[in-house]
């Protein structure tokens, strides 16, 4: 048993080297500890959070009434700090880091600052959903490559900017769903650098704007749902359009007409009746116009 965590590889797999940098190290009070995994659950204790940076835990499960910040530079494989009361995740230091799972679902982020999630070359999940995020600036996330999913759903996004997502290289989900995401920007996933195999929304027209070669599927497509149907059809639009010049057209010219031409006051009144109801029916065809492309942008 001499050889046995003498800092010297003697079998084969290294087994008798493994996990010997444990034998010093003393778990956090209130805290559980098996082999490189800390488990800390809510206790009416005070936790010094950055006690923990440095220590070789693989697997960090943090669910405390005290977080509410994440500044920590972990050099862990999970960490998991759900449930928590976190507002704030905008000095995470994540160069060089070996993470691969950070989850901070059901917490009180509001807002993901520039480089809020950047150089984190080995992330695969990263999940924000059940937050109450409403903006995501510029560059949020950046230098993340080869992620599987990045979840931003049950937020309050009432928008995506544009280079919210910048170098992600191949990212295989983008989950947005149970989001208000009313002001849709057309150019939202262009010059990201970034492609999906998957988008998933509550917002069919989110659908309408994706990458090429992406898929996208959203909890409220019906069967008349598609891209072309957002919007009324070009003949339809040439065909009102041409209604409404040619009737406020005949409007003009019974006007003129029987304003020159007439001389009795009877004509001229009906000429009035008339140039009168053109103009109404000629706004009534306007009105139904807007309204279909009201309900087309809805």
């Amino acid at each position: 048993m001499e050889d046995v965590c003498d800092s010297h590889v003697d079998c084969p797999k290294g087994d008798d080297e493994l996990m010997c940098d444990l034998n010093s190290q003393i778990c956090v009070k209130y805290c559980y500890c098996l082999n490189y995994a800390i488990v800390c659950v809510k206790r009416d204790f005070e936790l010094q959070v950055a006690s923990l940076q440095g220590l070789p835990y693989i697997v960090v499960y943090l669910n405390l009434c005290n977080l509410t910040s994440m500044n920590t530079n972990f050099q862990s494989h999970t960490i998991n700090v759900s449930h928590n009361c976190i507002s704030k995740v905008s000095d995470v230091k994540y160069k060089e880091m070996f993470l691969v799972v950070f989850d901070l679902s059901f917490n009180k982020v509001q807002k993901l600052m520039k480089h809020a999630f950047t150089n984190m070359p080995l992330i695969k999940f990263i999940v924000l959903k059940y937050n109450k995020i409403f903006i995501i600036e510029r560059y949020a996330f950046t230098n993340i490559t080869n992620s599987f999913l990045i979840d931003l759903s049950c937020n309050n996004l009432n928008t995506f900017p544009q280079l919210a997502l910048v170098q992600i290289g191949k990212l295989q989900i983008l989950n947005i769903i149970e989001n208000p995401l009313a002001d849709i920007n057309a150019h939202m996933f262009e010059d990201t650098n970034t492609s999906f195999s998957l988008i998933s929304t509550s917002n069919y027209s989110i659908c309408c704007v994706k990458p090429e070669n992406s898929l996208c599927i959203t909890q409220h497509k019906t069967e008349d749902t598609s891209c072309s149907k957002l919007l009324p059809t070009d003949i339809g639009v040439v065909v009102t359009a041409v209604c409404i010049v040619l009737l406020n057209v005949m409007t003009i010219a019974f006007g003129s007409y029987y304003r020159n031409k007439s001389k009795k006051l009877r004509i001229k009144k009906g000429a009035f009746l008339i140039s009168g109801a053109v103009v109404i029916f000629g706004e009534l065809v306007l009105g139904i116009y807007l309204i279909m492309l009201l309900g087309g942008n809805a």
